[in-house]
């Protein structure tokens, strides 16, 4: 499908793409705000960017194994908009209508544009995400304004979130991030107004200011034995917003995190949390030696 080919289609409803159909170039369906249902062949293996943009009425979307890209901005709904329809009229609208989507492992993170900045960005209805082993980079704002996401998958291939990733999901209650990540940058859960629990994996190693105005949060378990750096920032925004939040954290690793920078600013507990890939022998034996030899 050529780049603009249905561009600015406002009454277009219904789409079935060729059987073989490899490619949709960039603004395809760009500001079809009327399209409903399209079908995908399992043959596709890009989505260029801006392709969906603003096609606020589709409700479903089928990514097949073997779709290697979806570009920035590739399903962008602005969540407070309206627009001129063909008779000249003026229609306002929400967000995006997508329901749930599911992303295969077959996404190549090429220089990092596996997945493009804001390709899901004000997808306002969207209640289920799942993202197949495989997947390693979630990109800047990537789901940001996702404001009825609920349940999360995220796969263990995982070692990336971006800045603002899912900035603004005010529905999403509890978090669980899967071991594998090192990486979580500015603000990836600014405004989930609604997070009262997170797990933070052993494998952690940097973060930065990751649960902005997440007031409700008062429960955060963080596994790794090294407090993750938290690039000169408090972990919550300020040091009032942390001091209300619970931390566990391994036992052994009690003092590092009451003696760390901004790690210092929650209420620290510790428990029998050890990294899966460490274990403690405790079959051990001491010999004396004899006197006299």
């Amino acid at each position: 499908i050529a780049s603009q080919q249905f561009s600015g289609k406002s009454t277009l409803k219904k789409v079935v793409l060729p059987s073989k159909t490899t490619t949709i170039g960039s603004n395809a369906f760009y500001n079809c705000y009327a399209l409903e249902e399209i079908v995908v062949p399992a043959t596709l293996q890009t989505i260029g960017e801006y392709a969906f943009y603003n096609c606020k009425a589709l409700t479903a979307f089928y990514f097949p194994e073997g779709l290697t890209r979806i570009g920035y901005d590739a399903f962008y709904c602005n969540n407070d908009s309206g627009y001129y329809d063909d008779n000249g009229n003026y229609v306002q609208t929400g967000g995006g209508s997508l329901k749930e989507i599911s992303l295969p492992g077959t996404l190549v993170d090429y220089m990092g544009n596996a997945i493009g900045s804001y390709a899901f960005n004000g997808q306002t209805l969207l209640t289920k995400i799942t993202l197949a082993e495989g997947n390693t980079t979630l990109p800047e704002s990537v789901f940001r304004n996702c404001t009825s996401l609920t349940d999360l998958t995220l796969p263990s291939t995982l070692t990336y979130i971006g800045s603002y990733a899912f900035g603004y999901c005010s529905a999403l209650k509890t978090l669980d991030l899967p071991e594998g990540l090192t990486s979580i940058q500015s603000y990836a859960f600014r405004n989930a107004t609604a997070l009262e629990e997170v797990i933070l994996p052993s494998t952690l190693q940097s973060l930065y200011r990751p649960f902005y105005n997440c007031p409700k949060l008062t429960k955060m378990t963080v596994k790794a034995i090294a407090a993750p750096d938290p690039q000169n920032n408090s972990i919550m925004g300020n040091s009032d917003a942390a001091a209300n939040v619970t931390l566990t954290v391994p036992n052994l690793s009690i003092n590092v995190y009451k003696q760390a920078q901004y790690w210092n600013e929650f209420n620290i507990v510790g428990a029998d949390i050890m990294p899966e890939n460490i274990t403690i022998n405790t079959d051990y034996r001491l010999n004396w030696p004899e006197i006299g030899r």
